[in-house]
């Protein structure tokens, strides 16, 4: 929401090229292609290769919505998914289709939880000398950089709306001297 209302159409060519880009993870899972077969495995795998061409350029922040299950929102989110089916999701197992997991707010807290635990895997055996800094359910974000995991416990909080998290994570990075960030 506070993407939408901050963004404005501006000529690439104006654009100086980003330090590094704030990536709305939740969004992004509905952009990504949704295979119709395969496992949810392949679907991270795919998921991944997506951030690693964002990581060619420069230093990627991956920011998902927390889903407490205590909060207020909750209420509202039950009242909104009272039909669809609960998952156990599992790597290997059939991918089902993109709305039953992203329209369930347990579904798509668990592939969170399954995309930033193998996203630590994926990245440390294939290594980038940009950050990628994955902020997900847990209270302090990862860094990976050059294969090595690094807790930031600079960048804990406990927001769960992305939109929030970004802005609290650009206030830090600032102080480490990012210059141009785009946010995606």
């Amino acid at each position: 929401m506070l993407k939408k209302l901050l963004a404005s159409l501006v000529s690439l060519r104006l654009i100086e090229a980003p330090d590094v880009k704030m990536i709305d993870g939740c969004a992004q899972l509905w952009y990504v292609n949704w295979p119709s077969s395969g496992t949810i495995e392949g679907f991270l795998i795919l998921f991944f290769q997506k951030l690693e061409r964002y990581l060619n350029s420069c230093d990627i922040v991956l920011i998902f919505d927390r889903y407490f299950f205590y909060s207020t929102k909750d209420a509202a989110r039950d009242e909104r998914q009272r039909s669809a089916k609960l998952y156990s999701l599992t790597l290997d197992m059939p991918i089902p289709a993109r709305n039953n997991i992203l329209g369930n707010c347990r579904n798509k807290a668990q592939l969170i939880d399954l995309l930033c635990t193998e996203a630590k895997s994926y990245f440390s055996t294939n290594p980038s000398s940009n950050k990628l800094i994955i902020s997900g359910g847990e209270k302090s974000p990862v860094e990976i950089q050059d294969g090595k995991v690094v807790v930031r416990d600079d960048l804990t909080n406990t927001l769960e709306e992305a939109d929030t998290i970004i802005i609290h994570h650009t206030n830090v990075l600032i102080k480490e001297g990012y210059k141009q960030c785009h946010v995606l």
